[in-house]
């Protein structure tokens, strides 16, 4: 018995045939009267016959062959794959006074990447607290599905950076805004100084961007006050966000 690697690559075709074109030695085995047509091989290939008469079989046993992976295939087995898409979180633009930092809060998103305008990842969540800004600048964020790392489409959020030092009156709210207590319990006072009647918008965000709570109200002329309350919330820190005159003032306030 000899072994002859033949290494051949064989496409997938039918009646082709495999043998010899010339002997040089003789006594290779051969079947004349058993041969039974057809041989399968691991559902892969099939040897119907031979050239000498449907008894015969001739010389070539033992065959060894490897599909493109280098295996024999089982039967084929479906495999399903799921495409899902990320929800766009949606955003408001925010305008600052020159010299204060924005939050920016992203709604509609569970896990929150935020970039600078090089791209480069500059925080994570649903809130994102720049920098101290001295100009306008442009922030993108995308949300990001944990199972499978997927992003939705990327978005830009503007924050507009104005000269307040021009509108005196935004100075004064400016320098007049302050939290007490702070660090606090639970109940807390705003407190900021208006020229006269404005809307004013207070709004308590936790850092996953969930809006505790919100007060709308009018300003009076001189010393106004808001009171505040954190008593049903967890112990951290919350972003407490002051719309004033199309402005967004940001302060934290912590919950012992």
């Amino acid at each position: 018995m000899s072994r002859v690697n033949l290494n051949f690559a064989v496409a997938a075709d039918s009646n082709l045939r495999l043998g010899v074109t010339s002997m040089t030695v003789t006594g290779l085995y051969r079947n004349n009267n058993s041969a039974t047509f057809p041989y399968n091989l691991n559902n892969s290939l099939s040897i119907i016959g031979a050239s000498a008469g449907a008894s015969y079989y001739y010389y070539l046993y033992d065959w060894e062959i490897l599909t493109q992976n280098g295996q024999c295939p089982s039967a084929q087995v479906p495999v399903n794959i799921n495409i899902q898409q990320v929800a766009t979180p949606s955003i408001t633009d925010v305008t600052i006074c020159e010299g204060q930092s924005a939050t920016l809060t992203a709604t509609g998103g569970l896990n929150i990447s935020w970039y600078d305008s090089s791209n480069q990842l500059v925080g994570t969540g649903a809130t994102f607290t720049t920098p101290i800004l001295n100009s306008s600048s442009t922030y993108s964020y995308a949300a990001v599905n944990t199972e499978n790392g997927c992003e939705s489409a990327s978005v830009s959020a503007n924050v507009v950076v104005e000269a307040c030092a021009n509108v005196p009156e935004l100075v004064s709210f400016t320098n007049s805004l302050d939290i007490s207590p702070n660090p606090t319990t639970g109940a807390f006072t705003i407190s900021y100084s208006a020229a006269g009647k404005n809307e004013i918008n207070v709004k308590i965000i936790d850092l996953q961007g969930k809006l505790i709570s919100q007060r709308k109200s009018t300003s009076n002329q001189g010393l106004n006050e808001i009171m505040m309350n954190l008593d049903k919330s967890d112990k951290g820190i919350y972003i407490v966000s002051i719309e004033f005159k199309g402005h967004s003032f940001t302060r934290r306030v912590v919950k012992q």
